[in-house]
């Protein structure tokens, strides 16, 4: 039975908004930096946070373990970040140009190791579908259980307080069944051979609490619309934000394919943010660029990712529930006053 009651706010409307505690002047296109998660959401973990202040020792000793399990059971099969490269002895780290920067931070720090060498894999977008795998569905975002069913990975790591909703600090690690008591949690804390999970979930007296509200934040995000519904939306969002923000500033939107080959067009390769050009103007310099996001943020309350990729700088925006595209257009005055220096 469904904890929520009554209907749920349609997606981009003020009530929607109101869900989540965001500053009704902030203009919130940057979802996949930090997330948001959903005032109900936190009042969750603010219940849980007292249950367990009640009897810490009971939380920590008895119903720490088993009440983790449960939370995280339906979403992957341990918990954990980035233990791979401790656990195993010798490898040659394969990665894109395009890798995350702090993924890449980690590589290089392991690649420091004398067992342990790079490789970096050049890729520049808009690319050919002739070099990519084909699919189906490319606009989907199956969840963490759905991806570890269809790809069969050797491990898997993503983070929950972005796509699910929950407190930011949390994260999913899935390790394939025959790499378990090889892959150990770089924090040795407890160990127990006969039960792997145990030393990913105890590595000291961390808050856990952003992962049991799990559970919750699934029950919230079927209760304002479902996987299905949530997708579209921000996939569609995105795709109509990206366009309003390129042509008020009369750049265009980043492409993962060119467009017009094969079934595929520039927007079914992206879901739920967009990459937009900045301006060539005399301001673009690297010593601009670097202060934009901070600039942004404290003069205008507004909120995006700025990056190069190849020669040219982009703008990464976020499309969530809470917003329409309205905020897309206040964004993009607010760029284009940037960017000109005129209204």
């Amino acid at each position: 039975m469904t904890r929520f009651s009554g209907p749920a706010p349609a997606f981009g409307t003020p009530e929607m908004r109101s869900e989540f505690l965001l500053d009704p002047s902030y203009i919130a296109t940057n979802h996949g930096s930090f997330g948001a998660p959903p005032r109900k959401v936190l009042e969750e973990r603010a219940r849980i946070t007292l249950e367990i202040e009640a009897n810490p020792d009971l939380f920590c000793k008895v119903n720490y373990h088993h009440e983790l399990n449960a939370a995280l059971e339906p979403i992957l099969s341990a918990t954990g970040r980035h233990p791979i490269p401790s656990s195993l002895r010798t490898q040659k780290i394969l990665y894109f140009s395009t890798v995350y920067g702090n993924v890449l931070n980690g590589i290089n720090y392991t690649s420091s190791n004398d067992a342990f060498s790079s490789i970096q894999l050049q890729i520049t977008y808009p690319i050919s579908t002739k070099s990519i795998l084909p699919s189906s569905n490319p606009q989907s975002q199956p969840n963490a259980q759905t991806e570890t069913t269809l790809l069969k990975p050797d491990f898997f790591v993503t983070n929950l307080h972005k796509w699910l909703y929950v407190p930011r600090g949390a994260a999913v690690f899935y390790c394939a069944r025959r790499f378990h008591g090889v892959i150990r949690h770089p924090v040795i804390s407890e160990y127990d051979p006969k039960d792997w999970k145990r030393g990913f979930h105890w590595v000291g007296t961390t808050d856990v609490s952003p992962y049991l509200t799990a559970p919750f934040a699934i029950e919230y995000r079927k209760w304002i619309g479902g996987e299905d519904a949530i997708i579209k939306y921000c996939h569609d969002l995105a795709v109509s934000g990206g366009r309003i923000v390129a042509e008020r500033l009369g750049t265009s939107v980043l492409r993962g394919v060119l467009d017009g080959e094969d079934a595929l067009s520039g927007d079914d390769l992206y879901a739920s943010m967009v990459n937009v050009a900045v301006p060539d103007t005399p301001l673009v310099t690297e010593d601009f660029m670097n202060k934009l996001q901070v600039y942004l943020l404290q003069e205008f309350k507004a909120g995006t990712a700025p990056y190069k990729h190849g020669d040219k700088y982009y703008l990464r925006l976020s499309a969530q529930v809470y917003l329409n595209e309205q905020d897309f257009v206040k964004l993009a005055d607010v760029l284009y006053t940037v960017f000109y220096g005129k209204q």
